[in-house]
């Protein structure tokens, strides 16, 4: 039945087979403590370098030291912002739609979070409860998006959000739950006054539906809680004036590159990208492509 199954390795294969586990072994960074898809765009970092975005965690892990009650991540992924800050909080709760990922999610959580208070909520938040389909580029899970209603869909989206697949019809299609993002925020609110919890950091990672869900965090932050929000923006200005409270006051920052023009040269001989400082800068309307968006609320009074 099997006689023609063989395997036989070449010489130079059989080197390779070794030394290639060997350096990578090598190449691992200690702190590689998560699970990975290999070939996805977000997982070299992390095992190289055991960082994600490191200015995002370096921003978090800042802002934890005066906002350390509790770290709410919409738009957790595998949980690479939490696994990594995480711990610097006293409570984490992961918002991710993504039945592919949630099981991922919650290892990576275990593993780094293990004395830390933390929960996996298996919905996705939007403008209204419902079922709608997620798209997910094979090559990045970390840019799933949601078409319906999106405000930054324009066609062009599967180009930006993939290196490899920029045709839309070969993202996997996934039906997600969505709730509304009002009442599921108010209901973890109340939840977390209830914990003792009021003071926190906010992170919004949903690939276009930003602005709704922040809205809806002012809408329904209560008074005596202060958080610092940190989002993206795939628009070319940020409508900071849109947003007010009454109950609080708000700060807005972005994370600014400044290239640094003598440092970049021998990168841009190599044909690679230049080098830049990322400095927390003042954003206001009329800030140009602000990628990282910060707002500090406080109380008003």
């Amino acid at each position: 039945m099997f006689e023609r199954v063989r395997h036989r390795q070449t010489f130079f294969g059989k080197l390779w087979y070794i030394y290639g586990q060997r350096l990578h072994r090598w190449m691992i960074a200690k702190d590689a403590n998560v699970y990975l898809k290999p070939n996805d765009i977000i997982s070299h970092r992390p095992t190289l370098f055991g960082m994600h975005e490191p200015h995002i965690e370096a921003l978090i892990t800042e802002a934890s030291a005066t906002h350390g009650d509790f770290l709410l991540d919409i738009g957790a992924n595998i949980g690479m912002t939490s696994a990594l800050v995480g711990r610097r909080f006293a409570r984490v709760d992961c918002v991710e739609p993504n039945e592919l990922v949630v099981n991922i999610l919650k290892t990576n959580l275990a593993m780094n979070l293990s004395a830390t208070e933390h929960e996996v909520h298996a919905v996705g938040l939007g403008k209204e409860d419902g079922v709608l389909t997620l798209r997910v580029p094979p090559d990045n899970f970390g840019g799933a998006y949601v078409e319906d209603g999106n405000p930054q869909f324009d066609g062009e989206t599967a180009t930006r959000h993939s290196n490899q697949f920029s045709d839309r019809s070969d993202h996997l299609a996934i039906d997600v739950v969505i709730r509304e993002a009002g009442k599921w925020l108010d209901g973890r609110f109340t939840a977390l006054r209830e914990a003792g919890f009021r003071k926190g950091v906010i992170k919004i990672d949903v690939e276009g539906y930003e602005e709704v869900i922040f809205g809806k965090i002012i809408e329904t932050l209560p008074a005596d809680f202060s958080a610092v929000v940190v989002m993206e923006n795939w628009f070319d200005r940020f409508p900071v004036s849109r947003f007010s409270s009454a109950r609080h006051a708000l700060a807005w920052y972005y994370v600014q590159k400044r290239r640094r023009i003598l440092h970049s040269i021998p990168f841009k001989l190599l044909g690679l990208s230049s080098s830049y400082d990322q400095v927390v800068s003042p954003l206001d309307d009329d800030t140009k492509s602000p990628h990282d968006v910060i707002c500090v609320i406080g109380a008003a009074g």
